[in-house]
């Protein structure tokens, strides 16, 4: 499946954005992903090392550790921060140096499109799960630091929301707060979906929920998942080119029984945004 709407009534209220960072504006490699889980354990066992019931974890069981953290709260160090102590300044300070980004895989968007979208969108803001010097990282790897910079584009890191988690609707309730935005006007944009599931019940008023959006990168989407997510899509790159194509279309899409309309955007493909080349 490339491209999924479950309907087209709503879109036209959509006035902001919300970005999540690492799996969304890239595809990030499996060595990628690998190498951070490896440098991290590599910098906990240095810092600590973790210790359960007095035995010290063997390296092989700090690497389920951080992939389990990663599965449960999007993040490969959080688990290590609550079961074991580890002081997150001390592993914010040595960690980051010593990943290799060049390993992550390309962005999806340039900075001129991702000026283009900005100047079209009422409002878009970055809010990911990681650190700030994590985010700020990413961007620069991704040719993106400065034009997020000269845009003035919000960046929200877990830091900013008193540490919730994404699987929490608190903390997208606690970025639309921080933004002034009403969560019926913004689409979420994430790769996970258990992330749009707690965005989906993040309303901020009695307006209803924010439209949630899932970036596949062509894996499977599980058919429990649609009752929560409102479209998904290949790529963050189909996705501007999706909000280009409501945005010319205003009028058309203020109709949701518009059949001539929704052909344009069947599961199908037929008719959907142009496939990323």
């Amino acid at each position: 499946m490339t491209f999924y709407l479950k309907d087209i009534s709503g879109w036209n209220e959509i006035k902001n954005h919300l970005l999540d960072l690492d799996g969304v504006f890239s595809f990030l490699t499996n060595e990628f992903k690998e190498h951070c889980f490896r440098v991290l354990v590599e910098t906990v066992m240095e810092i600590g090392p973790p210790k359960k019931n007095g035995k010290t974890l063997s390296f092989e069981e700090a690497m389920v550790t951080a992939k389990r953290s990663h599965a449960e709260y999007g993040s490969c160090f959080t688990a290590f921060q609550i079961d074991y102590g580890i002081c997150s300044e001390t592993f914010n300070e040595i960690y980051p140096p010593r990943i290799d980004y060049e390993l992550a895989g390309p962005c999806h968007i340039t900075p001129r499109q991702l000026r283009d979208f900005s100047e079209m969108a009422e409002g878009v803001a970055i809010f990911s799960h990681s650190r700030p010097h994590w985010i700020w990282h990413m961007l620069e790897t991704f040719c993106l630091r400065e034009e997020v910079l000269r845009l003035g584009i919000p960046v929200i890191s877990r830091k900013d929301v008193g540490n919730l988690l994404k699987t929490q609707p608190e903390a997208f309730r606690a970025v639309f707060e921080k933004l002034g935005w009403n969560a019926a006007e913004t689409a979420v944009i994430e790769d996970s979906p258990v992330n749009l599931k707690a965005a989906k019940n993040a309303q901020n008023s009695n307006r209803g929920s924010p439209k949630t959006v899932y970036i596949h990168h062509g894996k499977p989407f599980d058919s429990a998942e649609r009752s929560y997510v409102d479209a998904a899509m290949k790529t963050l790159r189909d996705y501007f080119k999706f909000s280009g194509f409501l945005r010319r279309n205003a009028e058309c899409a203020m109709r949701p029984t518009s059949s001539s309309f929704l052909s344009r955007f069947s599961p199908s493909g037929r008719g959907c945004p142009p496939a990323v080349r």
